[in-house]
């Protein structure tokens, strides 16, 4: 819903690659920010990954786990209210 109310809103264009990788633990943590590794588990296994409904994500491989890299560019892009600048 609130994506519908900001669409109007939202200009520029934006050329962006999304490609999931599988990477190994150790590293993927190491990538998060730190109060997100304060000892409990961080990532989903398959059984709460099918209870999200994600069912269908395949395994990484043994130690590893997926991470998402995202490429792109973005020009003249913003969120524009008002009077003001509306590129970022």
């Amino acid at each position: 819903m609130l994506a519908s109310l900001l669409a109007p809103y939202i200009t520029g264009r934006y050329d962006v690659t999304v490609i999931p990788i599988s990477l190994p633990t150790p590293l993927v943590t190491i990538l998060l920010p730190s109060i997100w590794s304060d000892g409990q588990p961080i990532f989903l296994n398959q059984t709460e990954l099918e209870q999200a409904g994600l069912g269908q994500v395949p395994s990484a491989g043994e130690g590893r786990n997926w991470a998402i890299v995202q490429i792109g560019k973005q020009i003249s892009t913003g969120v524009g209210f008002g009077p003001g600048r509306k590129t970022f």
